[in-house]
């Protein structure tokens, strides 16, 4: 069926839920042309599947591939008149094993239904990626804003976005889930729910005053969660509000805590919290998909 981008792209088709929790998938036709199955691997890994901004982008199997040519009328666009297209699976010819550099790919021809053949992966074909959501955060009915964690990125709400510096290298790259709006918007306590359709690590991130110089003013719940505490010494948040004569900032900062757990596929985990709070979620895969 048709349906609305996720965060945009040449949409094709959404497939219908099928059961409880499971996600639904987009699949958007790769614009730039024909690429070689080599070429796919060094971008989405060996096994032809990366987490990018907290969702899972892979190339369709054949079982797949053939069952969404089979079902969806509206791919048959990319066919013009009678010539044929050719679409990469992620599947070896010989099943387990991608050593032949050998795998499946179907000829799609209008009106037709679609044949399947083996091809080396130094050919060049069309590509239909399959999109869905790896990690999934609600906070009652806060928007969030997804954000991949690097330094400097901003935090920790989008109308006071404030530089997060000194990141340690776990954190890099994993999704980071924030709060739209401003802090005064979102100062009542609350809990996020996460839910993830890979294995991963979620952590709790939260400026914190481990001295305890402003009181209870940065005691939110975090560090009573139980979780593991990420050692991250270095990692504040910049703020941008206390600019010196000549324009640069004052070198002080807030210190931010941070924590973690794993996360089994389909089990939801509730994230409670306390009024005030200045920080979020993130969350990244546990084993790169395209190791898995």
């Amino acid at each position: 069926r048709a349906a609305p981008s996720p965060a945009g792209g040449a949409l094709l088709v959404a497939l219908e839920r099928t059961a409880v929790m499971a996600p639904s998938r987009w699949f958007y036709y790769l614009s730039s042309g024909a690429v070689s199955l080599a070429r796919l691997r060094t971008a989405l890994g060996d096994n032809l599947r990366a987490v990018l901004k907290g969702y899972l982008v892979s190339l369709p199997s054949k079982a797949e591939l053939e069952d969404l040519l089979r079902s969806a009328g509206e791919i048959e666009v990319l066919s013009l008149g009678s010539r044929p297209v050719q679409f990469w699976t992620r599947s070896p010819e010989r099943l387990g094993d991608a050593s032949s550099g050998r795998f499946w790919a179907l000829q799609q021809r209008l009106g037709a239904p679609s044949a399947a053949y083996a091809a080396e992966e130094v050919q060049e074909k069309h590509v239909l990626l399959a999109v869905s959501e790896a990690f999934s955060v609600v906070h009652g009915v806060s928007r969030l804003r997804r954000v991949e964690l690097e330094e400097k990125v901003p935090c920790c709400f989008t109308e006071e976005a404030q530089p997060l510096q000194g990141l340690p290298g776990e954190l890099l790259g994993a999704t980071f889930f924030m709060l739209e709006g401003t802090s005064h918007a979102n100062s009542q306590p609350g809990r996020f729910t996460v839910v993830a359709s890979v294995l991963a690590v979620v952590y709790a991130l939260d400026v914190i005053d481990p001295h305890n110089k402003d009181g209870m003013l940065y005691k939110k719940g975090f560090e009573a969660l139980g979780w593991e505490r990420v050692s991250a010494p270095q990692l504040r948040l910049q703020p941008l509000s206390v600019p010196t004569p000549n324009a640069e900032l004052k070198p002080w900062s807030l210190q931010v805590g941070c924590w973690r757990r794993s996360l089994a596929p389909g089990v939801p985990l509730e994230v409670p919290h306390g009024s005030g709070l200045v920080g979020s979620v993130a969350l990244s895969a546990a084993v790169p998909a395209g190791a898995a």
